[in-house]
């Protein structure tokens, strides 16, 4: 196979190869996700609820686990009246934390009881 048939087939299949001296994407989403995450902390200190969300949303879309923790608690119990409840969205997100790894700790009332 040549080359260029291989870079196309690799690029079809969504398969790049690395430029020497390039960064993988894969250790600059964190980075990205971050500072998208902070910008949304920013809006929600300013009160800007609507862009909080959007950027929460944007970073927990890359994996950012603090913006699941936080979309699952704005879908679980917004006081600020930006999300509606909604339970399902609110345990999805809390899923994708945990899944990176992130501990979530509810109040006792809020957690399922095995002993039942």
């Amino acid at each position: 196979m040549n080359r260029k048939l291989l870079f196309l087939t690799l690029a079809a299949a969504g398969i790049f190869l690395a430029q020497p001296g390039a960064e993988p994407r894969a250790q600059t989403a964190p980075a990205q996700a971050e500072a998208i995450y902070q910008e949304g902390v920013a809006a929600e200190k300013r009160k800007d609820m609507k862009t909080a969300v959007e950027k929460y949303l944007a970073a927990a879309k890359i994996g950012h686990p603090a913006a699941d923790v936080k979309l699952g608690q704005l879908y679980d119990k917004d006081v600020t009246k930006t999300l509606p409840h909604d339970l399902q969205d609110s345990i999805r997100h809390y899923q994708n934390a945990r899944k990176s790894g992130r501990e979530i700790k509810g109040l006792p009332s809020r957690a399922p009881n095995p002993t039942n």
